[in-house]
Formats: C-alpha cells, structure tokens, sequence
C-alpha cells in the first residue's frame, strides 16, 4: 500500500514538474494526509529517575537541564597545572581569543 501511494505521488510529481503551482498542490495533499497527529509522553523520568507527570514540574526540569548546559559542561574541562584549562584558557576571561597553531 505505501509503494503504491509512494509510486502514484511520484508519477504525478513527474508529471507537474513544470508546474510549480501543480507541484505544491501536491506536496499539499501528502503533508496534509498525515492521518496520525503528533503526541507527546504522557510522563518524563528526570535524572534522578523520578517520573513526572505535572506540566509546571516538567518545564522546570527542561529550564534546569538547559540553564546548567555551560556550568556542568566547565566542571568537565581539564585544568593543568597551571591553572590553565586545555587549550589555554584560564576560564576568567569574558572574551574569546583564538590563535593559529601549527602542529
């Protein structure tokens, strides 16, 4: 059923390739024809395996996870010796500096 469905869209697509007012009319029906509408879970598990199910719960833990992407992320950078994190950089600078290196 849907090589046939694929087959027919095709062959009118061939048929309409000149005609771009044919051809989204086309594209129209088959994006139109979706007859399963998008879901979403009914529940989330956080990190810490806790289920939640309330709407205002599942928006904070989205805002949380997002908002700690940069903090968790420098916890995970190498520091050498130094002081320096890999790369050069100290971590106290509010601009970036890129230099050329050749290895």
């Amino acid at each position: 059923m849907r090589q046939a469905k694929r087959d027919y869209y095709n062959k009118r697509l061939l048929e309409n390739k000149n005609d771009i007012k044919s051809t989204w009319k086309i594209l129209n029906e088959v994006i139109a024809n979706n007859p399963e509408p998008t879901s979403k879970p009914s529940f989330y598990i956080n990190d810490s395996k806790v289920v939640l199910k309330n709407l205002k719960e599942v928006v904070n833990e989205f805002n949380s996870f997002f908002v700690n992407v940069g903090p968790n992320l420098t916890k995970t950078i190498k520091q050498h010796n130094n002081g320096q994190a890999e790369g050069g950089w100290n971590g106290k600078s509010n601009a970036i500096y890129i230099s050329w290196r050749s290895e």
